[in-house]
């Protein structure tokens, strides 16, 4: 049995006036890239049996490691990522030094600044998605998880993002931190970037459904294909 829009329109889980919607009382997502994702699985429901029951073990195991769910990683977060890649830099310093940073800083201030918010910004986002390997990562996954987990682990794999990702957030990051960070996120990560934005946008979508199942006391249905459609309690 498949959910068509008349079917999807009849259950009312989207509406004009969204408060109203089932979706907006299943929306516990974290950004807009999350309730853009949310509203798209929404829309279009799994019909095959694996991808139904992978989804189920994806957010039980969420569930289970609810506690680590990397919370460092906000909507500004994800927002400022991709409001740098967005923004008119003039050039950074290809090898910054004392001298021509200090000078970066004082005559182009306010693109210093910008980097230097960004780049706190990304240290955050990679902070957090170190957590999700760290925490979600294992040999049991559901495939749909660990294909993430395992594009997690190559997209970050290079120094630079290694050191964000370690980095003391107690240690203040010099101008010549902020400038050297910044160079090698503008011009040599950016594509990987914006695809780390949409994983982390699906899985806040998933972890929106989880907290969902759970604050609304929902249970997963065992599915089973039959010749005919029946339901059981």
């Amino acid at each position: 049995m498949q959910a068509d829009k008349t079917t999807i329109n009849d259950l009312s889980i989207f509406h004009r006036e969204e408060e109203q919607s089932v979706f907006n009382h299943l929306n516990f997502t974290t950004t807009i890239g999350g309730k853009d994702w949310f509203r798209y699985f929404l829309s279009n429901p799994y019909s095959d049996l694996k991808k139904i029951e992978e989804t189920q073990q994806l957010l039980k195991l969420i569930l289970q490691n609810e506690d680590k769910w990397p919370t460092i990683i906000s909507n500004g977060t994800v927002m400022m990522v991709q409001k740098f890649y967005d923004s008119q830099i003039d050039d950074i310093p290809k090898d910054p030094n004392t001298v021509n940073s200090l000078f970066y800083r004082l005559t182009k201030s306010a693109d210093y600044s910008l980097i230097k918010f960004s780049v706190n910004h990304f240290i955050d986002f990679v902070i957090g998605l170190q957590q999700i390997v760290q925490y979600f990562d294992g040999p049991y996954n559901p495939s749909l998880l660990q294909l993430f987990i395992d594009k997690i682990k190559m997209l970050t794999n290079n120094a630079v993002i290694k050191k964000m990702a370690k980095w003391d957030k107690q240690e203040k990051l010099t101008i010549t931190n902020n400038l050297s960070f910044g160079h090698y996120l503008l011009y040599h990560f950016k594509a990987k970037a914006i695809e780390l934005v949409e994983i982390f946008s699906q899985l806040d979508a998933y972890h929106s459904m989880a907290l969902a199942s759970s604050k609304l006391n929902f249970c997963f249905p065992e599915i089973k294909v039959t010749a005919a459609p029946f339901i059981y309690g």
